[in-house]
């Protein structure tokens, strides 16, 4: 075995190369990072002071923005992003907003779909914290709405109806994640709450809705330990595993 040698002194300090216009404000997690690498250029968007960005981002360290939401009247409260397939497929990016709309938009220029203007009420009493989408086996048709009002709403993006209520929730949600297995039929989503705990309920698959959903007549929520409200999820060989950062 090699014997490990010590970094030098100078490969110890990070230095500062580049300052950016802000990109979040507060300490909610307003960074999300929308498609992989292609030609040399990564897409993300971030979100400060009510206004929605989508930054592309070069291995030179360049920064130029390609699109902007910004609702004077109605600011943005949440952002999040997936593409329907490929890298060559169209990105969609949602929105939603201090009224408790959520709104659609298409490319890196977030701009409106071709049919017009896309929004939908969400129905949630107060703004929605955190939104997610559920790649459903590469569909992404799935929205998850997680708002103030403490409740989750999972939406079938193509025709806007809402699919199940998760309820449980007992504070305010600080953060959300994911997992799905389609081949195992197994979804769960997470949600961290400020007051320490951890809400997990798990979905199941409606095949003919293309969608996982959470029945009302078996919702489940769990609370585990309270530690700090950061929640991610990762999978083991054998369990998958919850987990807080």
């Amino acid at each position: 075995m090699a014997e490990a040698t010590s970094l030098s002194k100078a490969s110890q300090v990070w230095e500062k190369r580049r300052i950016w216009e802000c990109l979040v404000s507060g300490e909610k997690e307003t960074v999300s990072w929308v498609t992989l690498p292609v030609s040399n250029e990564t897409h993300f968007l971030s979100l400060c002071d009510g206004v929605a960005k989508c930054i592309m981002l070069n291995n030179e360290g360049n920064a130029e923005i390609t699109g902007k939401v910004e609702v004077e009247e109605d600011p943005v409260c949440s952002v999040t992003a997936t593409s329907k397939g490929g890298l060559d497929e169209q990105l969609i990016v949602f929105t939603a907003h201090k009224s408790g709309l959520v709104r659609q938009w298409l490319g890196n220029t977030l701009n409106e779909p071709p049919t017009g203007p896309i929004a939908v009420k969400a129905d949630h009493k107060g703004p929605i914290l955190h939104l997610d989408v559920l790649q459903n086996n590469g569909k992404a048709n799935e929205l998850v709405t997680i708002g103030s009002d403490f409740l989750v709403k999972l939406w079938n993006i193509e025709t806007h109806h809402c699919l199940s209520v998760l309820r449980g929730i007992t504070s305010v949600p600080l953060c959300s994640e994911k997992y799905e297995d389609f081949k195992s039929g197994m979804c769960y989503l997470a949600c961290g709450l400020v007051d320490g705990s951890v809400k997990i309920w798990r979905m199941k698959r409606d095949d003919e809705l293309s969608c996982w959903t959470v029945p009302s007549s078996n919702v489940m929520a769990n609370t585990l330990v309270k530690h700090h409200s950061q929640v991610n999820i990762i999978r083991s060989s054998s369990n998958d595993i919850f987990y807080n950062s």
